[in-house]
C-alpha cells in the first residue's frame, strides 16, 4: 500500500506528487528513502501511525482524482 500511495499520480502539483518522480527531492524520497526504509525497519510499517498516514494518503489521491481537475502544466499552455 505503501508504494501505490506514493507512486500513484496526484491530481495536484506539489511535493510527492507521484509517478513520474520529475524532481530531485520526489526520486530520492520515493526512490531511495522508502526502499532503505522498508529494508533496514520494516517494523515501521508495522506501526498505527504510519499505516494510518498511508490510508489518509491514499484517500486523499482518492478523492482529488474524483472530485478536482488534472492540474500542471500542460493545462496551462
Amino acid at each position: 500500500m505503501l508504494a501505490a500511495a506514493a507512486l500513484w499520480p496526484a491530481r495536484l502539483a506539489g511535493p510527492l506528487d507521484g509517478a513520474p518522480l520529475d524532481a530531485p527531492t520526489e526520486a530520492v524520497i520515493i526512490g531511495l528513502l522508502l526502499p532503505a526504509l522498508i529494508w533496514f525497519h520494516p517494523a515501521a510499517l508495522r506501526e498505527w501511525a504510519v499505516r494510518a498516514l498511508i490510508v489518509v494518503l491514499l484517500l486523499w489521491k482518492g478523492v482529488t482524482a474524483a472530485t478536482l481537475a488534472q492540474d500542471g502544466w500542460c493545462l496551462l499552455f
